[in-house]
């Protein structure tokens, strides 16, 4: 899996490659799987270039503390 990151302007601001083994399950920040600060107006693509991965990410309303979930999307 390939992980690129960009700025709002679409300057590359990281690329990382990243090997999984087969039924793996991580759940972690994402600024610590990336080991990159984000400030929020980025754009995080995955790539997978060999077998499958669902790739998601959560986040939770400050105000409400309501969760909710995006999946990413296939292109």
């Amino acid at each position: 899996m390939t992980i690129t990151v960009r700025s709002a302007a679409g300057n590359v601001l990281k690329t990382l490659d990243l090997q999984y083994p087969g039924t793996w399950f991580e759940q972690v920040p994402a600024a610590q799987q990336l080991g990159l600060a984000l400030n929020g107006d980025e754009s995080i693509t995955y790539s997978v270039t060999s077998g499958s991965a669902i790739v998601y990410g959560v986040r939770t309303d400050d105000v409400t503390q309501d969760p909710s979930i995006q999946f990413a999307e296939p292109r």
